[in-house]
């Protein structure tokens, strides 16, 4: 007789499966690259690093003091680095609803694409050492 934790188990393990074969799907794909493409633009025009900043913030729940510290930076930058990432696209990184989407779409994508915005990262370490 199964108890009540086997259900639960076996219910979220449904879940992880779904969740699993959407992994990597392209449309999920594209539809992040749209959201970040000014992002992405301002990023290479300029060679900031916003796009990463905002991946940190989503991935850390919209801890402004954790991406700080992550980032090795003040939280007062990151807070501008926030601002200058609504204004150049528009996303209000604030709104709870906005970053839970931004989540979940970060934890489909295909690796390739995060590991890209891992690697846009890298570029602002590499100015901080010089």
């Amino acid at each position: 007789m199964p108890q009540w934790y086997d259900v639960e188990v076996t219910s979220l393990q449904t879940l992880q499966d779904a969740l699993a074969q959407l992994r990597g799907d392209s449309a999920v794909d594209v539809g992040l690259r749209e959201a970040l493409a000014p992002l992405l633009t301002y990023d290479d025009e300029r060679g900031t690093d916003l796009a990463h900043t905002l991946v940190v913030f989503v991935q850390l729940g919209g801890n402004v003091a954790a991406t700080a510290e992550t980032l090795f930076l003040h939280r007062n930058s990151v807070a501008y680095r926030l601002q200058r990432i609504e204004e150049v696209c528009g996303l209000d990184v604030r709104d709870g609803k906005l970053r839970r989407l931004l989540t979940t779409a970060l934890s489909l994508a295909d690796p390739e694409l995060l590991q890209e915005l891992e690697t846009e990262g890298s570029r602002d370490e590499g100015k901080r050492k010089e």
